[in-house]
């Protein structure tokens, strides 16, 4: 089913940390980004051509803009109120820009090393589909509300198509950190837990008498019961775990979670574990080699990610003036 430019737009900003990537050839025209916007300095108007310098690579003002207001308008809901109601949020706004720009620019610095590149005719060719739903008017209009220009869209598409590149370079059936099933299964019980768990939340309904009564009489059951699952499917908060459980390594739970999972032998129920989350009760489970496709999806998703990590750890950033003039009330 095709969508709508509007829908796709409406997608595309709310995944926009990894999909307005840049191309790495530069096959998109950054001079055609548009010029509409503008910081303003008290009663001036700035357009800026560049608004910040990631690694060796400038970002256009335009680029920026489009990340901020779509940022912007995610946490206020176009109600501009909420930034003198929440001051302390506009930090937080432009830290989270910053953060996604990085992301997207060590990307970009990946893909120049791995000498991936992207498929641009078929960028082009996914817009002109999208035009031929609507009338000029309402294709200008519908990128117009996401501050974007055509350019600037495809530039966001290509983005979008570089990133499945980059990935499937390296873990593609044949790509250069592809592992087998054995790789796969080897590396999972070596590196990840198993398990599956209890969860509890905090409590807000009994008395702290009940509260512990009630944790005590979960593990009770949870310790006796010949099917833990049912346990699980009785008393647990968590409606999200799947069905095979929780695959995870270090760094990637509550401390006080991992740290208890280390202590279990396989098949060992834990005592209640307090997090954030509230109280956990977990079973520990060997690494089963029917999950080696779950577990190839985890363990290159965690690769992945920390490729991306570590070239954002590496990358150093510098700002133009104007970047300080930055604000809610300022960028338009």
């Amino acid at each position: 089913m095709k969508k709508t430019l509007k829908a796709l737009l409406l997608l595309l900003v709310a995944v926009f940390v990894f999909s307005t990537l840049i191309s790495c050839n530069n096959t998109v025209d950054e001079s055609d980004f548009g010029s509409d916007g503008y910081i303003l300095d008290g009663d001036t108007k700035l357009r800026p051509e560049y608004i910040m310098t990631i690694g060796s690579t400038p970002v256009t003002f335009q680029e920026y803009r489009y990340h901020y207001l779509n940022t912007k308008l995610d946490y206020d809901g176009g109600n501009e109120e909420v930034w003198e109601d929440y001051p302390e949020y506009i930090p937080v706004l432009l830290n989270t820009v910053e953060e996604s720009l990085i992301e997207l620019y060590s990307i970009r610095s990946l893909c120049k090393e791995a000498g991936v590149e992207s498929d641009i005719d078929a960028v082009y060719d996914i817009i002109a589909e999208y035009r031929g739903e609507m009338s000029r008017a309402e294709f200008k209009e519908g990128l117009k509300s996401f501050h974007l220009t055509e350019a600037l869209y495809a530039y966001v598409l290509e983005g979008y198509q570089l990133y499945d590149k980059l990935f499937d370079h390296y873990f593609a059936e044949n790509g250069e950190m592809a592992m087998s099933d054995d790789e796969v299964y080897d590396y999972a019980d070596e590196y990840y837990y198993h398990t599956r768990h209890i969860l509890i939340y905090p409590n807000t309904t009994m008395t702290d008498a009940e509260y512990e009564k009630h944790i005590a009489t979960v593990l009770e059951e949870a310790q006796n019961a010949e099917n833990f699952d049912e346990v699980i499917g009785k008393y647990s908060n968590d409606t999200t775990m799947e069905n095979y459980g929780c695959y995870f390594t270090d760094g990637e739970k509550h401390q006080n979670y991992e740290n208890a999972v280390r202590e279990l032998k396989i098949g060992e129920i834990s005592e209640p574990i307090q997090t954030g989350d509230g109280y956990y009760i977990v079973k520990r489970l060997p690494v089963e080699k029917e999950d080696t496709e779950v577990l190839r999806d985890i363990i290159y998703n965690r690769k992945y990610a920390d490729m991306i990590e570590k070239r954002i750890e590496e990358i150093e950033v510098e700002y133009s003036e104007e970047y300080s003039l930055i604000a809610p009330t300022t960028v338009k």
